[in-house]
């Protein structure tokens, strides 16, 4: 009989792209797969082959929604049969490790991002003490544990003497394509979340600068109605188009239409700093180059491949005159082009995905 692993996420499991493809692997190597995640009116559908479970909490945020998921999640895991559960970050990591130990079963840990150096969490030391205290009483009880990061792993390595395996948040390699443009006008992509910090109002402040450009913000988040107005306030409707929340082939297709993916995130607390964005990765493999901001993670790999710039000021004229660079320079275009194309290669999920079997071997699981 297959063994049986849940997954566990607070986020929304049709467009959470990591957890699919560590689903996808850990199926094809003998494992019965559940996952496990929030229910959201505004989540699309979407066909998975696992199995599914939303838990709808009361509360959709806050203290009220984690302390709820986790209360349901806990239960669900007792009184179901599993032989190993992975949480998924922090906010899943009580009710996964009590169910764990109570039931005796191998308890995986994978940390999507540095959870207390969240920018929601900076002016928030309460509740920030809280994450942190939980962290301090759960992870350095975990034997096995992954990140996506190098920077972010030796975070936890100072703070907790934690080994962590790093698993970065690489997509399945793409073959290059030539896909036949919907419009001629130069456009520049952001995908992700519409949160506070990511850089998403400095770019749109940008495009007076730039009045032919358009600027595709693929993702949804608390932010987004801000940031419509700023849209509004600005006259530039005509320039920036909201694509929503999108499943990864639509997004990669959105993505393949333009010709600049940006990752501009800004220096709010830790998480965005070591972060290693799959938004980075989602570009190489679409073949279009990148504007980051110069934080380590991102710079190493930018800098490493030679695939976009990098910027450590997000001041309007400046990322203004950078687009203006990356967009008209077609001695450049062609340098990075071929540049990409090295970098998809070695980029990608076929190779990153040996070390999370390493992961699940030595937890004795496959």
């Amino acid at each position: 009989m297959k063994r049986s692993i849940a997954l566990a996420v607070t986020n929304d499991l049709a467009t959470d792209q990591r957890l699919h493809r560590i689903a996808h692997t850990l199926s094809e190597n003998g494992l019965r797969i559940t996952l496990i995640g929030r229910w959201h009116k505004n989540i699309p559908e979407a066909e998975l082959p696992f199995r599914v479970v939303h838990l709808n909490p009361i509360f959709q945020e806050g203290f009220l929604f984690y302390a709820f998921f986790n209360i349901r999640l806990f239960f669900y895991l007792l009184f179901h049969r599993f032989d190993a559960v992975t949480a998924n970050d922090l906010d899943t990591l009580t009710a996964c490790y009590l169910a764990c130990r109570i039931k005796r079963i191998p308890l995986l840990y994978d940390s999507h991002e540095y959870f207390t150096g969240l920018p929601e969490l900076v002016d928030r030391p309460f509740v920030r003490n809280v994450w942190k205290l939980i962290e301090r009483m759960f992870l350095p009880r975990i034997r096995f544990s992954s990140t996506v990061c190098r920077p972010v792993a030796e975070l936890y390595f100072q703070q907790y003497g934690v080994h962590m395996e790093v698993i970065r948040n690489v997509p399945w390699y793409r073959p290059s394509v030539t896909a036949e443009r919907e419009s001629k006008v130069r456009t520049i992509i952001y995908q992700g979340s519409i949160n506070v910090g990511r850089g998403i109002e400095n770019v749109i402040r940008a495009l007076p600068f730039l009045p032919e450009v358009r600027f595709v913000i693929a993702g949804d988040g608390y932010q987004r109605r801000e940031i419509e107005r700023l849209v509004q306030a600005e006259g530039l409707t005509r320039q920036v188009q909201f694509a929503g929340r999108l499943l990864p082939d639509e997004l990669y297709r959105q993505t393949l239409q333009a010709d600049v993916g940006v990752s501009l995130e800004e220096r709010i607390g830790d998480n965005y700093y070591f972060a290693l964005p799959n938004k980075l990765f989602d570009y190489i493999q679409a073949r279009i180059p990148v504007l980051v901001s110069a934080f380590p993670a991102m710079k190493e790999i930018v800098d490493t491949y030679g695939i976009g710039l990098t910027t450590e000021s997000q001041a309007p004229e400046h990322l203004a005159s950078l687009f203006q660079q990356m967009l008209y320079n077609e001695a450049l275009r062609r340098e990075w082009k071929v540049n990409l194309e090295k970098a998809a290669h070695d980029l990608c999920w076929e190779k990153e995905r040996e070390k999370l079997l390493k992961l699940y071997r030595q937890a004795k699981l496959i």
